[in-house]
């Protein structure tokens, strides 16, 4: 039997790095075991905060990658506005963001490579919000079933920073529209809210980030045991800065509970925060690294940080998954609400807290420290769990039947691509 066709969407794929780059380069990987042949469109440009050739290696053989031209000018006028103290910089660079000089380039890709491959199905998955209007604008043309995936909300994204009067509205219009359209709507974080579906729409799938067990073996070198080290893996920016952990280091500092030199507070990613201070204890940054070595990173720290401010109780970090099956113990510090809590509670991984239960951070982190002075911390147990619930292939397998879903249910399309 010939697998099914889909189309991808992506702006975000190798040799782009970052979180947002593994959740399709894993469905990618995993798709033709559920009969799904890929093919996916992605950007030409090279302007973004990360690089990770690596993934590359994750993507199967023949896999045929169309890259479209990304028009640069709003970017370029916002970067010297920016500079210029300009309010609202960011935003001259286009709307609904900075890729949405992207748009025209991706239509005119997606609409040849829909009326080429005949596709059965069209899935995008952002942000950047561009890529949904790019695949909205790709279906109406053609007719290709679409699902749309959001790793992140739209207009209710907890971390916009100040967006210019109307653009709020603007968002939530566009967003309404792309559920609209979309056939079937999928989402990483269960309770995010998405304008135009809720939790329990029948068109809305959950389907949460994951961990590739061909990424976490279980022969993954430990920590070395020189001095404790409590390790955030990723990027540090906005209200995303571990300033709580940050402030309970320093009070054991000060305490004298631990010594310089006992213990490090070692930082895997970009750092986006003007000030990282532990007082008197280290601060060790890594910078940005490929994925391979942050794993390795997970895998040596005697302790990993998942942190959440307040302001996005919802926001569920793609590494947790990771951090979880490595089987170090994780300081989770986010709303009691958020799904890494719940995960790390259920499985008995580690301490929680919400953020602005400063003591109860501080005894958590003492009690890892003391116990870990005694000994090596033992592996949580819940790396079976977790690879069982959360493998990429089995999640795959999920988008895979949703994509079935979306294809059985269209018209057949014509020669021309359209309906």
């Amino acid at each position: 039997m010939s697998p099914l066709r889909v189309l991808i969407v992506a702006y975000q794929f190798p040799p782009l790095g970052g979180g947002g780059v593994q959740r399709s380069v894993k469905f990618v990987k995993y798709l033709p075991e559920s009969g799904w042949e890929p093919t996916v469109l992605t950007t030409a440009a090279r302007l973004y905060h990360a690089e990770d050739e690596t993934l590359a290696a994750d993507l199967p053989p023949g896999l045929r990658v169309l890259r479209a031209p990304e028009l640069m000018l709003g970017r370029r006028v916002a970067g010297r506005a920016r500079r210029a103290g300009v309010p609202y910089a960011p935003y001259l660079a286009g709307w609904p963001d900075r890729e949405a000089g992207w748009i025209p380039g991706a239509v005119r890709a997606g609409v040849r490579a829909v009326r080429e491959l005949q596709p059965h199905a069209l899935y995008s998955s952002a942000p950047p919000a561009s890529t949904h209007m790019a695949a909205l604008a790709i279906h109406r043309l053609t007719g290709v079933p679409w699902v749309a995936d959001f790793r992140d909300p739209w207009a209710n994204y907890a971390f916009h920073n100040g967006r210019p009067p109307g653009f709020a509205a603007a968002d939530r219009t566009a967003e309404r529209t792309v559920t609209r359209h979309a056939r079937q709507v999928v989402v990483s974080a269960e309770f995010a809210r998405i304008e135009g579906t809720e939790p329990g729409d029948p068109k809305r799938t959950f389907i949460p980030n994951g961990v590739d067990p061909d990424d976490v073996p279980d022969d993954l070198p430990g920590p070395d045991g020189a001095r404790f080290r409590l390790a955030f893996v990723g990027s540090l920016y906005r209200s995303i800065d571990c300033a709580p952990i940050l402030a309970a280091l320093r009070r054991l500092a000060e305490r004298g509970v631990i010594h310089p030199g006992e213990l490090e507070f070692r930082v895997v990613g970009n750092v986006g925060v003007p000030d990282l201070d532990a007082g008197s204890l280290d601060v060790v940054r890594t910078g940005y690294v490929n994925h391979s070595r942050a794993v390795r990173e997970m895998a040596a720290a005697d302790a990993l940080v998942c942190y959440v401010p307040s302001a996005a109780p919802q926001n569920t970090p793609g590494k947790i998954y990771e951090y979880l099956a490595t089987g170090r113990p994780v300081l989770c510090v986010t709303a009691a609400a958020n799904y890494a809590y719940r995960l790390v509670d259920e499985l008995g991984a580690g301490a929680c807290a919400e953020p602005h239960q400063h003591h109860r951070i501080e005894a958590a982190i003492e009690d890892m420290f003391l116990r870990w002075k005694a000994g090596p911390l033992a592996p949580t147990g819940a790396r079976g769990p977790v690879l069982e619930r959360f493998s990429r292939p089995g999640l795959t397998r999920r988008l895979a039947a949703v994509l079935d879903s979306a294809a059985a249910a269209a018209a057949p399309l014509s020669a021309a691509g359209g309906r």
